[in-house]
């Protein structure tokens, strides 16, 4: 039983992992958000930022860590979309980002839950790095978008779609492993 719900609060932390970012405050007064993905204890530690890039910052320069929860809506108001060229009064990364919140992730959630159900957490880790390794393209790309603007608005399109089917296959993946956990437990 102990086993049981301790595998449930696994999954649904993996579920609720995907709307927070890890922000590390420095002692020089620097915030940096991101994701962690590698924590050496009392050594360093390993950001990916949200561009892609990974930085490594030793302990002795981090003030402290914690989460901060990302907004549903935020993907379409973040910070990050002004890094990326705005011309015209275009918001070329954000309307790439926007037509990519109306993507299909049915596929994604099904090809989880199959994962999952059949290879448990070995299954949804080979689904989510499959959807991972993705690339997708819209399917139209309006004429005004030329040049930097362009590739901004593929770069947006891209983020946003690789997100939503990530959470998408990685919330059909937790179904399917606790779907065989309900029946694998039932019979016992």
């Amino acid at each position: 039983m102990f086993i049981r719900y301790t595998f449930l609060l696994f999954l649904f932390s993996i579920i609720i992992s995907q709307n927070s970012i890890d922000v590390l405050s420095l002692n020089n007064g620097d915030l940096i958000k991101g994701q962690i993905i590698e924590n050496s204890i009392n050594n360093y530690v390993r950001v990916e930022l949200m561009g892609g890039s990974i930085i490594t910052y030793q302990y002795s320069e981090i003030k402290n860590i914690t989460k901060e929860q990302i907004p549903i809506e935020s993907s379409e108001n973040s910070s990050q979309t002004n890094q990326f060229s705005i011309k015209n009064n275009q918001n070329c990364y954000g309307d790439g980002v926007k037509t990519a919140s109306n993507i299909d992730t049915n596929s994604a959630v099904l090809g989880g839950f199959v994962s999952g159900f059949g290879l448990g957490l070995i299954g949804m880790g080979i689904s989510y790095a499959i959807v991972s390794l993705g690339n997708p393209h819209p399917d139209y790309i309006p004429g005004e978008y030329e040049g930097d603007c362009r590739n901004d608005y593929l770069r947006g399109y891209r983020k946003e779609a690789l997100s939503k089917k990530r959470t998408s296959n990685l919330l059909g993946g937790a179904m399917g492993v606790l779907t065989i956990v309900l029946v694998y437990s039932s019979q016992y």
